[in-house]
């Protein structure tokens, strides 16, 4: 699917949101407090979902009391599994992996 087809995501029971809604650009240079995590545990316990997914770990980490490594996490947020990806931003091509957007499509 392209960016334009987001709406679909829905049929499919995907939804998308961020969570950090004060600021933008480079992990790096987001700090801890601008993200909202009671903001998204609210969502999630309103929406139930069964899986979140983070893109990337800066925000993963923010919101887990537990180390982050790619993959599936021991802990949950609020009543969902998390699973943490590798960035799809350019700046971390780097820590690219797709293999871990596979194991969450099979998850899933």
């Amino acid at each position: 699917m392209g960016p334009a087809e987001y709406r679909e995501l829905l049929r499919y029971g995907i939804g998308l949101t961020d969570i950090c809604k004060v600021s933008s650009g480079a992990d790096r240079k987001i700090g801890g407090g601008d993200f909202d995590v009671p903001r998204l545990v609210g969502l999630l316990k309103s929406y139930r979902p069964a899986w979140i997914a983070f893109n990337g770990k800066n925000a993963a980490k923010a919101a887990l009391s537990s180390g982050v490594q790619y993959g599936k996490q021991a802990e949950l947020l609020g009543p969902s599994a998390v699973y943490v990806l590798p960035s799809t931003s350019g700046a971390a091509r780097g820590f690219w992996d797709v293999r871990y957007w596979r194991e969450l499509a099979e998850a899933v």
